[in-house]
């Protein structure tokens, strides 16, 4: 059976196309932010690969509180993704900044107990803040199409629209345009800058 190369290269070529205007503005805004965030205590490897690294680690703790068994600890499960809320919308959107605040935590104690300090503290602070607000604002408050999937079907879009069609938990083969998320990550790097200057 042959095989037409040139379907499948024009498939390929395509999904690039796609990727690159769907991620393109997004990567290039947040690595001039992590670049202006390098300072004594930031190498240019964090700035690289550390806000990727966070952003990875925090899918994987993202799906990881889907598959912990409902109870009142896991507030992510027992009350955002619960169709039968008991709580107000105000007190679900508070306690959906948890779960960031958690995985920001959890990565700040692995670094130590590995002695492996990739992300600084103004990274940290910065992607925190980046992902609490995209959450709230970008896809809890606004809404998302991409957001609204991974509450219907709870196992797919768990984090940046990349990570999920890397590991292959996206919900469609479309990419979502990041370029929303912008005035989200500049607001974040403004207040970041802001903290560790004054």
């Amino acid at each position: 059976m042959d095989i037409d190369c040139s379907d499948l290269y024009e498939r390929d070529r395509r999904r690039l196309y796609e990727a690159v205007k769907a991620y393109g503005p997004y990567l290039l805004c947040s690595t001039i932010i992590n670049i202006l965030c390098i300072d004594t205590e930031t190498s240019i490897l964090s700035v690289c690969t550390g806000p990727g690294l966070l952003s990875m680690f925090g899918y994987f703790f993202h799906r990881l509180l889907h598959i912990l068994p409902e109870s009142p600890l896991n507030t992510h499960i027992y009350i955002h993704h619960s169709p039968h809320r008991v709580v107000s919308r105000e007190l679900n959107l508070l306690l959906e900044i948890l779960p960031p605040l958690v995985n920001t935590l959890l990565f700040s104690i692995l670094q130590y107990i590995l002695n492996f300090h990739i992300v600084s503290y103004k990274l940290l602070i910065l992607w925190t803040l980046y992902y609490i607000s995209v959450h709230l604002i970008n896809y809890s408050i606004i809404g998302s199409v991409f957001h609204e999937k991974h509450h219907k079907y709870k196992d797919v879009n768990f984090t940046a629209d990349y990570w999920d069609h890397i590991f292959g938990t996206n919900a469609t083969e479309e990419c979502e345009d990041l370029s929303h998320t912008i005035p989200n990550l500049l607001v974040s790097f403004i207040l970041t800058y802001t903290l560790f200057n004054v």
